[in-house]
């Protein structure tokens, strides 16, 4: 389907899904449950226009040769070398700018020019990683005029995996966990490797959105490409199911011929061009995957949150008229509440058994983040292993500028470990809220009777598992409480370090060593002193002088502590709802003559009034599923 004819419709659904967030926001709430984090989340992800389609793939396989060829201009950093050491979002704009991006969304606008000094690590690796001041940068803006690219979407470029800078695979993970999609690029000279089948495998827990492209089909024999691309099929057969077209396909194309087809003056050489680039098949299902990302899956996320709060609000109604119109029901019915507040409490409360369970799981990732730190820094971690396979490697004529480089290259990496480190436990622990959140609403909806409650089938088409569902809730009250405390580390960790290293700059001003093992033995020294140290600023040393914790306890402390409160205000939110609920019914009990009379009247002007809203998500629910069938025909029984 072309996104023409398809726009309308994405704008129709999104538009319902406005009007139905933003009616239900104009109830009176008095006599109904409460708005909880999640839908109010709601509101901000129907604001968010920007969906990102991330490419990834191991270095120097043609990521970046490949979106310039999709651009049609050569603006991406491209070499022989290892060329991307950030990451570049490119937007679809009329006009041509760019920006830096922090990570505390302050921005700085930079010209063409420099995009390779900010961008390439060849470009870092000659003149030495840009600093910034109090600011750590997040990604490069690109806005540039893309032809194809629709309005929403935004294609990202990561530095790549399988990297010798173990930034950058980190990097690349970093943006994945963001991604609505993926084009996963694959090289035609060696058959898909095991850390690309390990990426892939991370890649579906985030989106089953992902096509995979092989690139430089004109530096092989037309048979060579045909054999590489059926046996890379065969290695990626068992990822299938958990596609989103539920088959493997790997697509071969030619950037380069791609590109030079944009430069084409003539127009049938450049129709020529396109054509001999096999570009067609790529750009169809690039468009394909795009439209199910724009039009179902962000949608289908939100009309089920406004589903269910629309179940809730429907079952409350109905009980209160039942309350009211019944007075014979009514003592079984307050019965019925009383005990579902009961058991909500002793399995889901401080010290039930449910949130104890959460509370172990978020401990036990806390231990897992102390265990990583410590063997970070230890002969058998990460650092020390690279860097001695580094020393080992050395010649005479690598000892001065590898002894200059060294000491900014032990700062940087410790720090995007420890960055790395704390994230992933960050992450781990958001997943666990996640889902005590998602299994606490289920709980609580059990006690509703369908019957009243005029319940609707949540849309589930396309496939959507756990992580694609928490990656779409997790910007609500789960990121708030932890992100802020325990990211805010990094910064000041680098920054100390920043000053502690400046000291250790001694083998850049030193002469070549006239003994290359006593070179190298003087290396490993340095190389253990200052992960040594770097280990004691961390992990020792209090992180001031009012506080005689370290940093690692600190961050601990405020990871625990962020856990701690989510938990409570999902559960203080939840049992509220159900408290209000409660005394709703027992007001209602209550009521004889003119009273119960007039409360009826004003259950039967809010069902008047909310009926419009329930009708609104019906048919909303009519427009997903025939957009579904529009966009995955094959599906359909």
């Amino acid at each position: 389907m072309d996104w023409k004819e398809l726009e309308p419709k994405v704008a129709q659904i999104q538009k319902s899904l406005k009007d139905i967030f933003a009616s239900m926001k104009e109830v009176d709430t008095s006599l109904l449950p409460e708005c909880d984090e999640e839908v109010n989340a709601v509101g901000e992800m129907l604001d968010e226009e920007l969906y990102d389609v991330v490419v990834c793939g191991e270095v120097k396989k043609g990521k970046s040769s490949f979106i310039n060829a999709l651009i049609g201009d050569d603006i991406l950093p491209t070499n022989t070398e290892v060329a991307t050491s950030q990451v570049f979002r490119i937007i679809n704009s009329e006009e041509q700018h760019f920006s830096l991006v922090f990570t505390d969304s302050t921005r700085l606008e930079i010209t063409r020019e420099e995009l390779s000094r900010y961008g390439s690590q060849v470009d870092a690796d000659a003149e030495g990683e840009p600093v910034f001041q109090s600011h750590a940068l997040d990604y490069i803006e690109i806005c540039t005029p893309v032809a194809f690219l629709p309005k929403q979407v935004a294609i990202v470029d990561t530095p790549g995996i399988g990297a010798l800078y173990a930034a950058h695979e980190r990097i690349t993970s970093h943006y994945l966990k963001r991604a609505a999609a993926v084009v996963f690029i694959l090289d035609p000279q060696n058959p898909v490797t095991k850390p690309e089948l390990d990426f892939v495998e991370k890649a579906l827990g985030v989106t089953n959105q992902i096509l995979f492209v092989m690139t430089k089909m004109d530096n092989y024999d037309a048979d060579y490409i045909v054999n590489m691309v059926r046996r890379n099929e065969e290695l990626l057969a068992s990822y299938a199911s958990r596609t989103y077209s539920g088959h493997i396909e790997v697509l071969p194309m030619s950037s380069m011929v791609l590109y030079n087809a944009a430069k084409e003056d003539i127009d049938v050489l450049r129709e020529v061009s396109i054509e001999e680039s096999r570009f067609e098949p790529v750009r169809n299902e690039m468009m394909t995957m795009m439209q199910r990302t724009v039009g179902l899956s962000r949608n289908i996320y939100i009309y089920n949150v406004l589903l269910r709060y629309n179940a809730a609000v429907m079952a409350s109604i109905t009980e209160q008229s039942k309350a009211l119109s019944q007075p014979g029901s009514s003592k079984e019915l307050l019965e019925h509440k009383e005990e579902l507040k009961r058991q909500f409490i002793a399995e889901w409360g401080p010290t039930g058994t449910k949130q104890k369970h959460i509370l172990q799981q978020v401990a036990d990732r806390i231990t897992a983040l102390r265990t990583q730190l410590s063997t970070l820094t230890s002969t058998v971690g990460p650092l020390y292993t690279k860097y001695d396979a580094e020393i080992e490697a050395l010649t005479l004529n690598d000892i001065d500028e590898y002894a200059k480089a060294l000491p900014r290259r032990i700062q940087n990496e410790f720090g995007q470990y420890w960055s790395g480190l704390i994230e992933e436990c960050t992450m781990g622990i958001q997943q666990i809220l996640q889902q005590y959140n998602q299994d606490l609403h289920a709980d609580v909806q059990i006690g509703i009777d369908e019957e009243l409650s005029h319940v609707l089938t949540p849309v589930t088409l396309p496939k959507m598992d756990f992580m694609q569902v928490f990656n779409h809730g997790r910007n609500g009250i789960l990121s708030a409480s932890l992100l802020a405390g325990a990211v805010s580390f990094i910064a000041p960790v680098i920054g100390g370090l920043l000053v502690l290293v400046g000291g250790w700059w001694f083998f850049g001003q030193s002469k070549k060593r006239e003994e290359l093992l006593r070179s190298q033995a003087e290396l490993r020294k340095f190389m253990s002193s200052a992960i040594l140290k770097l280990n004691n600023e961390v992990c020792v040393k209090p992180a001031s002088s009012t506080d005689p914790l370290s940093l690692e306890q600190r961050t601990e402390r405020e990871l625990s502590e962020g856990a701690h409160n989510a938990l409570k205000n999902i559960y203080e939110q939840q049992k509220a709802n159900v408290e209000k609920e409660l005394a709703i019914i027992s007001e209602q009990v209550k009521k004889e003559g003119e009273d119960r009379n007039n409360a009826l009247k004003t259950i039967a002007a809010i069902r008047t009034l909310w009926m419009p809203i329930h009708q609104k998500i019906v048919d909303t629910k009519t427009l997903l599923t025939d957009l579904d069938k529009q966009l995955n025909p094959n599906d359909q029984a």
